[in-house]
């Protein structure tokens, strides 16, 4: 069975209880990390993913509350012996300094490295950036402060389409990107450059003509985050749910 799993619901100001924005995307021996926040050995091994199983590392944009997890995990995957390449996939501005940031570390001397396969997708819309008997993937530029990367996911087995957002304002590629799909899942972090209030995710997904929402990088340290589900709702006739970390989807 195919399955998303929130790996943090938080915005860039993480808490206790939720981590930054990251994400599992997994079907029979295939598992992508959706971009890449804290603990990540631990954290994946907490929901059942061994670190050395991971097929590829999707990086929607470079910031730091994407992406700061992403040396220490490769270093890890390293010590615990991967030896077979791994992809990491984003647009070029993104993989870049992905690259760039990993040289500082000195990789090529850690004795036995397995190869990193850096992959630049196309900043364009609907660009593919991969197909795998499992999922077929596409992606759209969205609008974020940087270059940053929106997805389509279509669960083969099923047909199930997922839109993942990632971090936006409200723009009419995230629309196109999520029309008819069974489920968004869409930045809350509130209205303002590069970002979306929950009303606002609620309206895209209206008008993309989804079936469920789910809200997340949102702001936990709010008193009442369930709040949100609300004001998405009146403009949202659908589905609406809250993310939170270690939350399961079935993409059925």
């Amino acid at each position: 069975m195919a399955e998303l799993i929130i790996m943090g619901s938080s915005f860039a100001v993480a808490s206790a209880a939720a981590d930054n924005s990251h994400l599992v995307l997994r079907a029979d021996d295939e598992t992508y990390l959706i971009d890449c926040a804290g603990r990540p050995v631990p954290r994946l091994k907490s929901v059942g993913v061994d670190c050395a199983d991971l097929s590829g590392i999707i990086v929607t944009h470079f910031h730091p509350d994407h992406t700061y997890g992403l040396s220490i995990l490769l270093m890890d995957m390293w010590l615990l012996g991967r030896k077979h390449p791994l992809k990491v996939y984003g647009y070029k501005a993104c993989i870049d300094k992905v690259e760039a940031l990993m040289a500082l570390y000195d990789p090529h001397l850690w004795p036995g490295m397995f190869t990193i396969d850096y992959v630049a997708v196309a900043e364009v819309p609907n660009a593919p950036l991969f197909e795998s008997e499992a999922f077929a993937i596409t992606t759209t530029p969205v609008e974020h402060m940087i270059p940053c990367m929106g997805m389509r996911i279509v669960t083969k087995a099923t047909g199930h389409v997922t839109t993942y957002s990632a971090d936006t304002q409200p723009c009419q590629n995230v629309i196109d990107l999520a029309q008819g799909s069974d489920l968004l899942v869409h930045e809350a972090t509130g209205e303002g450059w590069g970002h979306t209030s929950p009303r606002q995710a609620g309206e895209i997904a209206q008008q993309a003509g989804v079936k469920s929402l789910v809200l997340t990088h949102y702001d936990v340290h709010q008193p009442d985050p369930e709040a949100m589900v609300a004001e998405a709702q009146s403009a949202f006739d659908g589905e609406v749910r809250l993310a939170h970390d270690f939350m399961r989807i079935a993409l059925e």
